[in-house]
């Protein structure tokens, strides 16, 4: 792949050490209060170095199924907590999964790619298709090969949105 669909990242963290452990308390076990806290640093994080604010923040959405297993949407709840904390932005849940995936932490980077391809759609609702946003925040908690992020920006792309910035936790860092 040339360029990713997306414009920019802002990476709150390295996943490693108790962030990682966070992160897969968080999204394996439902802590809602890590959760909290993870959406606070990152906030932190991005108010020191986002220099162009989107007008709307959206989340990286897993499969229903998913969704019921783990009781929630991690990635959804995370969103809405940053967009509080970074000055009220308006939460929009507008990218949803075409099919069901495959868990990306299984794959390796090739199969990540293959695995999210096409997976996104975007559906507005008609009485917001006139006032779409510039520019949106994609909020993910871990980004590894970066393959999620790029297709669903290219899906908001492709419905209309100029510019998506990815915003997420913890980036995996590749072995030196």
């Amino acid at each position: 792949m040339a360029k990713p669909a997306f414009d920019c990242t802002h990476v709150g963290f390295e996943y490693s050490g108790l962030i990682a452990e966070w992160v897969q308390r968080y999204k394996r076990a439902g802590d809602l209060t890590i959760g909290r806290l993870l959406a606070q640093l990152l906030s932190k994080r991005l108010q020191a170095s986002v220099t162009r604010w989107p007008q709307a923040v959206v989340s990286v959405p897993i499969p229903m199924r998913r969704r019921l297993w783990r009781g929630m949407d991690h990635a959804e709840q995370l969103a809405l907590d940053v967009a509080r904390l970074c000055g009220a932005l308006p939460y929009k849940p507008w990218l949803v999964t075409r099919r069901t995936t495959a868990l990306q932490s299984k794959q390796s980077d090739a199969e990540r790619w293959t695995n999210v391809s096409h997976a996104f759609a975007v559906k507005i609702p008609k009485s917001q298709q006139h006032s779409l946003p510039d520019s949106v925040a994609l909020v993910d908690d871990v980004m590894v090969s970066g393959a999620t992020a790029h297709y669903a920006a290219e899906a908001l792309k492709q419905a209309g949105i100029s510019s998506v910035q990815v915003w997420v936790v913890a980036r995996v860092c590749p072995d030196p």
